[in-house]
């Protein structure tokens, strides 16, 4: 006669694992990462600067609320985005509006670093542990909350996420860029996230070339999961197609600096002018008259 505590026990070992913790799990890891970066957000306009303090957020939130053209490169989809929050803050000062933007944006990237640093500590853990690694609890992974606090409260991204600046933005997209190109381990990116990694590049371009700190990540990805499905020049299109939201995207400063804004650095009005604009023209000429003068 079996023995019942044998055999229940066999059962249990070879049966499929119930998938109720797991979804659990994920759950409180989710809930985790946004409660830190809901508290990176507090602390941020706990601190944050009254209004466009000063340097450039001045002209980005005159910019921002007559839907003009601020310096080289233009900045359009910050722009855009920055009119449209303030639109939604109601009578709140234009400057104070683009300061909680700036909090809003590295908050949602804190939550989002914290995601990828469990992404990263799980799929380490599967290496090396197999099946056992995927009991780890929520304190397993406080190590990837942690990481991400030491990023959000280091002095650059603290003081960028106290007033009116361009760079949140960035960052963000940085950290999107990233995210996608680091796949759960055992998925296998289709289109969709080729198509998905192009367009945020493609956004992020829109907003500051420092984007292209990241470019050959975001291209040997898509040049990978080509050749692993074997449909390569399929996987570049979709990616293509995403960057071509950057040249649709610049194209607005051309019309809209012809309805001539209250401020329309550079003048774009004309294909030439918004050459001179993408590629930084004023400050190579504040260059080569300082080289001169010297």
């Amino acid at each position: 006669m079996p023995d019942r505590t044998t055999t229940s026990g066999s059962s249990a070992e070879v049966g499929p694992p119930s998938p109720g913790p797991s979804v659990s799990r994920a759950a409180l890891r989710h809930a985790l990462a946004w409660s830190a970066a809901l508290a990176v957000l507090l602390v941020y306009l706990a601190t944050a600067a009254p209004g466009a303090w000063w340097g450039d957020g001045q002209e980005l939130a005159c910019a921002a609320w007559t839907l003009g053209v601020p310096h080289p490169t233009g900045y359009p989809l910050y722009t855009l985005l920055g009119h449209a929050f303030m639109k939604l803050a109601g009578g709140l000062d234009p400057g104070r509006a683009l300061t909680i933007l700036s909090a809003l944006l590295l908050a949602c990237s804190c939550g989002l670093l914290i995601l990828l640093f469990q992404r990263i500590l799980t799929g380490e853990l599967l290496g090396v542990g197999g099946a056992a690694a995927c009991a780890c609890g929520v304190a397993d992974l406080l190590p990837a909350v942690g990481t991400a606090l030491l990023a959000a409260f280091s002095f650059t991204l603290w003081d960028h996420a106290t007033f009116a600046e361009v760079y949140p933005l960035t960052f963000l997209f940085v950290v999107v860029v990233v995210y996608l190109a680091w796949p759960s381990r055992g998925s296998r990116p289709g289109l969709g996230r080729a198509a998905a990694i192009g367009l945020a590049f493609g956004l992020a371009m829109l907003n500051h070339y420092s984007i292209l700190a990241v470019a050959p990540l975001a291209g040997l990805c898509v040049l990978r999961w080509g050749f692993d499905r074997r449909r390569l020049p399929a996987f570049i299109g979709v990616a293509l197609v995403g960057l071509l939201v950057t040249v649709l995207g610049y194209l607005y400063l051309l019309l809209r600096a012809r309805a001539n804004p209250p401020l329309n650095w550079g003048d774009p009005s004309t294909f030439g002018r918004l050459m001179w604009v993408l590629s930084g023209g004023q400050f190579r000429e504040l260059k080569v008259a300082g080289s001169g003068d010297a």
